[in-house]
């Protein structure tokens, strides 16, 4: 997160909140409703003209995942209009907790992509307006500020990637998941019920970890790092299934290549692994006025 801020730097990463708060408190949840409803009748669609087993539990994952991922949203909509005025007055808290509530609709409509790409490509423009609604201040308000273009660049790959990979291993948790919950015979899958957990486990220590890595803190690192390699760890143990799906050996290889390239920019010593070698004074690392 870029440290060297004014008060008209203040002024306009309050306002960025403020839009992004509203609209996450009133586009958004129709946005979910909307997507919701294309993929379920899609899904229908799909397995009336091609029968496929490992189909048969999508709509209990769409009805259990997208609302989990709208109330979120909601919250975080929420929690950002109401940290506006110490965002505003430049407490360092604020602009980290910030950040890491605008990750929440960029990950969600990351993760929306693939039911909605697979099931109802109709309806494509819903997760590319959330991804926006969430991309939007989350870089403002990460890259805001007068820093080096290396620090910012730096910044920028490094948590895109964390989102990026967050939301392809949730996707891929609850791909699996969702075949999980379709067969009868658990006999040849035990590996996948252990996959599963894994990476839900990881991809909630690396949100988590997103506010407080952006405040440069050490636990943000070392728990950032746990996320990167638990996700690994549970997007092979998934691979390591042995179910031959292409679409399913698609996303589990995509999701273990995000991993890395994650873990690799966090361990650079000029992005991310400053932190976890160096102690951050924590009354300087948020906002400097």
């Amino acid at each position: 997160m870029v440290e060297n801020v004014t008060s008209r730097d203040r002024w306009v990463m309050a306002v960025v909140a403020v839009i992004a708060g509203i609209l996450m408190l009133t586009v958004v949840p129709n946005i979910f409703i909307s997507a919701m409803d294309a993929v379920l009748k899609g899904i229908a669609v799909k397995l009336s003209t091609i029968p496929n087993p490992d189909v048969k539990a999508a709509p209990q994952i769409v009805t259990l995942f997208f609302p989990l991922w709208g109330a979120l949203s909601m919250i975080a909509g929420a929690t950002l209009l109401a940290i506006i005025l110490p965002l505003y007055r430049g407490e360092r808290w604020a602009r980290a907790v910030a950040i890491g509530m605008a990750a929440i609709p960029a990950i969600a409509g990351a993760y929306l992509s693939g039911p909605i790409v697979y099931f109802a490509k109709n309806a494509m423009p819903l997760f590319l307006v959330l991804m926006t609604i969430g991309l939007v201040p989350y870089f403002v308000l990460l890259l805001w500020g007068r820093a080096s273009v290396g620090e910012k660049v730096g910044n920028f790959f490094l948590f895109l990637a964390l989102g990026v990979t967050a939301a392809w291993s949730f996707s891929n948790a609850g791909s699996s998941l969702r075949i999980l919950m379709s067969r009868t015979d658990f006999s040849a899958l035990y590996v996948f019920l252990l996959g599963v957990p894994v990476a839900m486990i990881g991809v909630i220590a690396v949100i988590v970890g997103i506010p407080f890595l952006a405040a440069r803190t050490r636990a943000g690192w070392w728990l950032s790092l746990v996320g990167l390699l638990s996700v690994t760890l549970g997007n092979i143990l998934l691979y390591l299934s042995g179910l031959t799906s292409p679409e399913f050996l698609l996303g589990i290889i995509l999701g273990v290549v995000f991993s890395v390239v994650s873990l690799t920019l966090l361990l650079v010593p000029k992005i991310g692994g400053r932190l976890g070698c160096a102690s951050i004074d924590a009354k300087s690392a948020l906002f400097h006025t």
